[in-house]
């Protein structure tokens, strides 16, 4: 009687490479395309534009009710001046320029390159400084700033309206008013689209 064979298995030879087939037949190796950050570029794009309009339009709003209720406050008395009211709206929109500029500071935060250096501008000042410096809070001519408030509150009383006047004068103001803050939104926007594309340099403002 024959004894019982136990099969013992044994490896002789390596196994041979995955990506050939026992016929021969080779596979080509899994192609790794490189990553695409146009869709994550896309995304910060929408986002950062959805939260600059947000952004604008509450202060749209908030401006528009302050610049309502000190038209509508009447004519000063009779020996009193309106300059206390100029200074006290004037004072708001400073205020609400500068929440405007935090709002604005936390979504260019997000985005590349708005807190590297700027070549040029004041020494530690970055792109996101120098933007905001330059088309919003600051004191030269053209800022969302100046275009509302004047770089100081004598400009302010200046450009201003007296409350109770004629309605055709603060008409035109407010529609010169609306335009400066729309300016501003459209430099803001373009400005997120400079910075997801690289391109944003320092203009000299």
């Amino acid at each position: 009687m024959r004894g019982k064979h136990r099969l013992t298995p044994r490896i002789d030879d390596r196994l041979e490479p995955r990506i050939v087939l026992s016929q021969g037949i080779a596979i080509a190796p899994i192609a790794v395309a490189p990553l695409n950050a146009s869709g994550r570029a896309r995304a910060l794009n929408t986002a950062a534009i959805q939260s600059i309009n947000d952004a604008f339009d509450s202060f749209s709003r908030d401006y528009m009710t302050a610049l309502g209720a000190y038209f509508n406050g009447g004519e000063a008395p009779a020996g009193e001046s309106v300059r206390p009211a100029k200074d006290q709206y004037a004072r708001y929109v400073l205020q609400r320029i500068d929440l405007l500029a935090q709002e604005l500071t936390r979504t260019f935060s997000h985005l590349p390159k708005a807190t590297r250096p700027v070549a040029g501008a004041p020494r530690g000042s970055i792109v996101l400084q120098v933007f905001l410096r330059s088309q919003i809070t600051g004191t030269q001519p053209g800022t969302l700033r100046t275009n509302l408030v004047g770089s100081n509150f004598e400009d302010n009383a200046q450009l201003l309206p007296a409350p109770g006047g004629e309605e055709n004068i603060a008409s035109l103001y407010t529609a010169r008013s609306l335009n400066a803050v729309e300016t501003a939104r459209a430099a803001t926007t373009n400005a997120a689209g400079f910075l997801l594309r690289g391109t944003f340099k320092h203009g000299g403002r």
